[in-house]
């Protein structure tokens, strides 16, 4: 009789231990920081296989301060295979931001949270929770926040294992039952084979409105529940985090009415222009369209990437000046805002001449290079160069000054510069510089002076009235063109 009533006792005993809820008490609410600011890096741990392994959904990005930071998304898995909910996580400057949220299945109770920078340091068994660097307890909510100080740099990478404990859904019911209706009560036919409950009676395993509560979860993706069931003992899992950061790139389309490759105050952008931006291998990622004033913006632009940002059609009948073969932006580590595209609409058989000069283009001062024709029309001054025959331009160069130059100053200092044309293309041997006169200030009726500057073959050339220079002065010769700008009134703007 004796040994039949603890043969009992020892049954009852340890039916007592088989349960679905893990009913251990709360223990208090705290977050353990390290004292020198810098990660998890503990690696004991005891009891189970490596953890399995997660990569996130970028599901969008966060603004903070003038950085943009990446959000990526986790299934938090309870029970091995229950989809408790959700895990996020972003951040900003100073901290990496850990969000839990669960999705009515059952409540947050605990949270313990490992952080490593290296994946040398992540642990070869799971890691006890309860020597977490950070933790909270006692939370009974559906959803919580994790901080975490770090020292946050675009492109670095973390690996985080979240362990939560979860509990009844708007209970703290410490009854060993499993829940099935929703009346927090002991519906008697718990099955708690393989550490689920099943609801629906299938023994499937995989009800949807499965009573987390009790469970143990960890962050992970897809993939996680397969790997979580082929652990023996205590199975756990990390998730990686990157840190993408996000900029802006962004320009102006304009029209370059003065030929300068250089937006001026006076000079407005072009609306309804395609601008298009294209991975290293020339795809197109993503276009946009000019606003009215010709600003176009590409916003949230991943960084550590290389990008190229191109115009295939310009405004009809213009040529392009600033930018015409398209930017290429190496490792976008920043906001790119001032990249520009300039277009103007060349001068074809101007009308209404004032005045036509013809000037020899001298080389090394006294060889014939060529000659310079100058002239104007209402709205642009005109200089065509053209070289002897079997020659041609390397370069060219057109200064315009009110005085007389006592010398031939800063080549690149000069009114006109064709390293700023794109039109000027190969070595020429003919080419009309057009130069916007609004842009020559005070010039109209009244002398000027023009510095045609050219390279002929390589060598040094000034369009001008005489070859006298001295040879001893051949290192700083120059000559300039005296002629005068007439203004037909008004003068087209």
């Amino acid at each position: 009789m004796n040994k039949t009533v603890l043969g009992l006792l020892v049954v009852i005993s340890i039916f007592g231990l088989i349960s679905c809820e893990n009913t251990a008490g709360p223990t208090g609410l705290g977050i353990s920081e390290l004292s020198d600011g810098t990660l998890a890096k503990k690696n004991s741990g005891g009891g189970s296989k490596p953890a399995c392994s997660a990569v996130g959904t970028s599901i969008g990005f966060n603004q903070a301060g003038d950085n943009t930071y990446d959000i990526s998304e986790y299934t938090l898995w309870a029970g091995q295979q229950y989809d408790a909910g959700t895990v996020t996580i972003t951040n900003d400057d100073e901290n990496i931001y850990v969000n839990f949220y669960t999705n009515g299945t059952a409540d947050l109770e605990e949270v313990h949270v490992y952080v490593w920078t290296n994946p040398d340091d992540i642990p070869s068994k799971r890691p006890a929770p309860g020597q977490a660097d950070y933790f909270v307890e006692d939370i009974d909510a559906d959803s919580y926040t994790l901080v975490i100080p770090a020292n946050i740099d675009c492109g670095d990478t973390y690996y985080i294992s979240t362990h939560v404990a979860l509990d009844n859904e708007g209970s703290n019911d410490d009854d060993d039952d499993c829940d099935h209706d929703g009346n927090d009560g002991n519906d008697g036919d718990c099955d708690c084979d393989d550490d689920d409950c099943d609801h629906d009676g299938n023994d499937d395993d995989n009800d949807s409105n499965h009573n987390n509560g009790g469970e143990t979860a960890y962050a992970g993706d897809s993939a996680s529940p397969e790997c979580f069931g082929s652990k023996r003992g205590a199975w756990w899992g990390y998730v990686t985090y990157n840190v993408d950061c996000f900029y802006n790139i962004a320009g102006t389309v304009y029209e370059d009415l003065d030929n300068s490759s250089d937006m001026d105050v006076d000079e407005i952008g072009y609306s309804d222009i395609t601008v298009s931006l294209n991975d290293v291998f020339g795809t197109t990622i993503t276009t946009t369209m000019t606003n009215a004033d010709g600003s176009y913006l590409f916003e949230s632009i991943p960084s550590g990437y290389d990008y190229s940002v191109d115009i295939e059609v310009g405004p009809v009948g213009t040529t392009a000046t600033e930018n015409a073969a398209g930017f290429v932006i190496y490792d976008l580590w920043g906001n790119n805002t001032d990249l520009d595209f300039g277009f103007y609409t060349p001068v074809v058989n101007p009308p209404d001449f004032c005045e036509i000069t013809s000037h020899t283009l001298w080389v090394n001062s006294d060889e014939v290079g060529g000659n310079v024709t100058v002239s104007n029309s209402e709205r642009y001054l005109l200089l065509e160069y053209t070289a002897s025959s079997g020659s041609y331009f390397d370069e060219i160069r057109v200064d315009v000054l009110l005085e007389a130059p006592g010398e031939r100053g800063d080549l690149t200092l000069y009114t006109y510069n064709s390293l700023n044309d794109k039109g000027f293309e190969g070595t020429p041997a003919s080419y009309v510089v057009d130069i916007k006169i609004s842009s020559l200030t005070n010039v109209c009726d009244q002398s000027f002076y023009v510095l045609a500057y050219a390279l002929v073959d390589g060598e040094v050339a000034y369009a001008g009235p005489s070859s006298s220079w001295a040879t001893s002065n051949i290192g700083e010769w120059f000559y300039y063109i005296s002629s005068g700008v007439c203004c037909p009134d008004p003068i087209a703007q």
